[in-house]
Parts: structure tokens; C-alpha cells; sequence
């Protein structure tokens, strides 16, 4: 039976995780109130040196000053080209190198939403920014084959690869731990669904085996085997899954009154 666990494990159903609750409109860093770049300003200049007059050498007017810039259909493939290409003349290399500077008047002005929300957070309303809290991750251990257990010292350091910086991660453990061979031997879960706008009824579902197919042990396809930990109701969104046996629902009572050695007894519970 394939009882693997795999990365699909968590499975996509209603809910709303953390990421999904931040809105990009609310972020100041997303609003730009001046988007134009290099691109957007060489089609400007072209469309408007087309509406300029040019006056040649003997003061007559003569055409525009369209042809001292690039054609607005030739201007993507001006700029891939732009850093080998020696060939540039030198009123467009000033041009270019102009609109490039600009990117950093652009920048600090697109800064300008942010800069003030952070004014009125810190300067007016004085709310302090919360400290910096270290990355926290969940590791399993697991042993060389002949090996039936071992000790992982207090911070001992773990690599973890490099971040987008490239900079490398290390984590630390914070207890000691002994790691040893034993193993998980059996799943079961309970699962109690009280009917919502989803799904129109009250349930109880137990499975005897979790990471099965159908809650009873019926093998998981190897293609894909993802289980619900939790188990679930039938529903749209486990349309494709079998639906889970039903929980036998019971109590009892235990007492060191009921221990009761000699004689016929009758005990009445009331509750």
C-alpha cells in the first residue's frame, strides 16, 4: 500500500492562507505614481518631435525633428542592442544616457506614498516597527542505516543553502535531541463537519487507516498519493474521493464505585 508522503500533501480547499489576506493595493511600494522608463520616454520624444518644425541652416522649415530620434516601431529592438552596439550617434547617446538618469529622479518620486506612510506611522501616530524575528524551520532526522540512534547537540548548525542574496542560511538547533529508529505505525483520525454555506449537512467520519484511499486501508495511487490528514466530507472539492465510513459513536463509564464484588446490584446513572 502506498503510504508515502509526498509535497502534495496539503491539499487546496476553502480557506484563506496568510499571503491571500495582503492586499497590493494597499501596498505603498506597488502605487507608482510615475511609471514611465526608458522605452516609454523614446516613444514620447518620437510622437512629439513629430508635432516640433524644423528649421534647417538658411531658416526654412523643413519636415519635423522625427529623424533625430528612433522610430517608434524600431525602438524595442534599439535598446536590446543598445550595450554592444558601438555604432550610436553621439545626440543619442546623450539622449539615452538623459533618460536613464532620470530612473533615478523617477524612483525616489515613486518612493513618495511609502515615505509618507511611514511619516505618519512613526512621526504621528508614534507606532514602533517590530523587532526582527529570526526564521524558524521544522526538521526530521533521519539515520544511516546501521546507525540505531544518534545525539544532535544544542546549536548544532545546519546549512541550508544559500537565500536570494546569495547569501548563506544558517540554522541552529535549540535542544538536544536523540534520534532513534522508531517510526509512525498507524494513522487514524476523527473528523466532526458541521454543516456550512459548502456542504448542507452535520457529519462524523473515522477512519481506521488515514492515509488511505478510503479511510480502510485501500492503497493510494502511486501517481498521485495525497490524503487528507484531517479526513473530510464529501463534498465539490473532494468530488474525485470516495466517501469515508461514518464514526461509531459511543461512551462509557468508569468508577472505583462500580467495582461491586458480591450480590445482584443495580445502578442507576442519572445525568
Amino acid at each position: 500500500m502506498a503510504t508515502k508522503t509526498t509535497s502534495k500533501i496539503i491539499i487546496p480547499g476553502v480557506g484563506t492562507d496568510q499571503d491571500q489576506r495582503i492586499v497590493d493595493a494597499l501596498d505603498p511600494q506597488k502605487l507608482k505614481l510615475l511609471n514611465f522608463g526608458v522605452a516609454d520616454w523614446m516613444k514620447f520624444a518620437w510622437n512629439f518631435a513629430e508635432k516640433v518644425n524644423y528649421f534647417d541652416s538658411d531658416d526654412h522649415e523643413s519636415g519635423n525633428w522625427q529623424d533625430f530620434f528612433v522610430g517608434e516601431s524600431k525602438i524595442k529592438s534599439f535598446l536590446e542592442k543598445l550595450e554592444t552596439d558601438q555604432s550610436l550617434t553621439p545626440h543619442l547617446t546623450l539622449f539615452i544616457c538623459f533618460l536613464k538618469l532620470l530612473d533615478n529622479s523617477r524612483d525616489h518620486f515613486n518612493l513618495l506614498s511609502k515615505r509618507h506612510l511611514d511619516f505618519y506611522y512613526q512621526e504621528i501616530l508614534k507606532i514602533e516597527k517590530q523587532s526582527a524575528v529570526p526564521d524558524r524551520v521544522h526538521l526530521i532526522f533521519e539515520l544511516a542505516k546501521n546507525v540505531l540512534q544518534d545525539k544532535i547537540d544544542q546549536n548544532t548548525l545546519l546549512d541550508a543553502g544559500k537565500d536570494s542574496t546569495g547569501k548563506k542560511l544558517i540554522f541552529s538547533t535549540e535542544e538536544e535531541l536523540v534520534a532513534n529508529k522508531i517510526t509512525i505505525a498507524q494513522l487514524k483520525n476523527v473528523y466532526h463537519h458541521t454543516k456550512d454555506t459548502v456542504i448542507d449537512k452535520n457529519a462524523i467520519k473515522a477512519c481506521e487507516v488515514a492515509n488511505s484511499l478510503d479511510g480502510k486501508g485501500k492503497s493510494l495511487p502511486e501517481s498521485d498519493a495525497k490524503w487528507y490528514p484531517f479526513g473530510y466530507v464529501k463534498s465539490v472539492y473532494t468530488d474525485s474521493m470516495p466517501e469515508l465510513p461514518n464514526a461509531r459513536l459511543g461512551f462509557a463509564i468508569a468508577s472505583p464505585l462500580l467495582l461491586l464484588k458480591e450480590g445482584t446490584r443495580t445502578i442507576n446513572l442519572k445525568m
